[in-house]
């Protein structure tokens, strides 16, 4: 019998924490197709990884990441 884990949940008004965004994406792990993955470490380093998939497809990651990035600063949307 499998142990019962709780999910993370984030609640209004709290901090998106990196274990949160981890948690709710590895929640979604049967749907996913492929990965990119930005970490910004401790030392404020920055390292980029993705999966295997076409080259095409890493473009649009990229492009989705940047139209966010857009909203988040000129709209507002998506702020965290």
């Amino acid at each position: 019998m499998s142990e019962y884990v709780p999910k993370l949940v984030h609640l209004p008004g709290t901090t998106v924490t990196p274990e949160l965004v981890l948690h709710r994406t590895l929640d979604k792990l049967a749907h996913i197709k492929s990965v990119t993955v930005t970490i910004q470490w401790n030392n404020d380093e920055i390292a980029t990884d993705w999966s295997q998939m076409r080259v095409s497809e890493l473009c649009m990651h990229v492009m989705h990441l940047d139209e966010q990035v857009k909203k988040t600063m000129f709209d507002g949307e998506n702020q965290r």
